[in-house]
């Protein structure tokens, strides 16, 4: 069973819908080298999650190429209701 410690509940929803689409991640409290929320290694894609944009964001957002931003629960709640309905 994994351990893993989510910052936040949007954290937790992101991690639900990966586990619902059975798309593999890992996140960064499983791995002390990964600097953004989730990866997505068969994607090589990022996932960064947060509640508001701070200075923070925008560093972050630097350090990969490839990352998809999730901010705000409004577009969390749209993505669980496309993904969900489907």
């Amino acid at each position: 069973m994994r351990k893993i410690h989510f910052a936040d509940d949007l954290e937790e929803r992101i991690s639900k819908l990966l586990n619902f689409m059975n798309v593999e991640f890992t996140h960064e409290s499983e791995n002390k080298e990964q600097v953004l929320d989730f990866y997505l290694p068969q994607h090589d894609i990022y996932i960064e999650v947060k509640k508001f944009h701070t200075d923070r964001v925008n560093n972050q957002l630097k350090l990969k190429d490839n990352v998809i931003l999730f901010q705000g629960i409004k577009t969390i709640k749209f993505l669980e209701d496309m993904v969900y309905e489907y």
